[in-house]
């Protein structure tokens, strides 16, 4: 049998390396030494409810365990931290986006680049049909046919940071939770 609780509206919770090691960029030196703190989260704790009878010829043993089978913490904010125990740290640093523009009277386009060089760029014009694709631009003005018209610039760039998201080996962390108690589902202190 499964039984649930949730632990408060507001919960903070202290994560900690269970062993020295490496979790994303950080290193700890010292087993149970912290990793980062989640602040103003909220937790749910699920146990599982163990019943055993035992019955020998003069003897009766009964016994139950509950033991936590699953710990989910909610509204937690996404920090490099977070993706670190999420993700793996990627080499590849690609990263996709689509920018809206207009183009000018002479059917220009001038684009926010966010580096020197972007890739795989593919240009829809206001009707959705795709107008020009190139393997990579360097140069921020795009000619395009439509004057005064609206397009939609899908491309990528090479980012500052980049996560797999592969499933990564099983990491261990232990959690520390502060608690503020529920009252009807309203925070109150305690």
């Amino acid at each position: 049998m499964l039984t649930t609780y949730k632990l408060g509206n507001n919960v903070k919770a202290i994560l900690r390396f269970y062993t020295a090691g490496k979790i994303g960029d950080v290193t700890a030196k010292y087993d149970n030494q912290p990793y980062t703190v989640l602040k103003n989260i909220e937790a749910n704790v699920s146990f599982n409810y163990i019943t055993t009878d035992a019955k020998a010829v003069m003897s009766e043993l009964s016994y139950n365990t509950d033991t936590v089978s699953t710990v989910t913490l909610s509204n937690v904010e996404l920090t490099n931290k977070i993706l670190g125990l999420i993700c793996s740290n990627s080499e590849e640093k690609l990263c996709s986006t689509v920018r809206n523009y207009n183009s000018d009277n002479e059917g220009k386009i001038y684009l926010h680049l966010p580096s020197d060089e972007i890739y795989q760029v593919f240009i829809y014009d206001n009707e959705g049909q795709l107008e020009a694709a190139y393997g990579s631009i360097d140069d921020p003005v795009l000619q395009v046919t439509k004057s005064l018209s609206n397009y939609a610039v899908f491309y990528s760039f090479i980012g500052d940071t980049g996560y797999s998201l592969n499933r990564r080996p099983n990491i261990y962390v232990s959690i520390d939770l502060e608690l503020t108690s529920n009252e009807n589902n309203e925070s109150k202190q305690t």
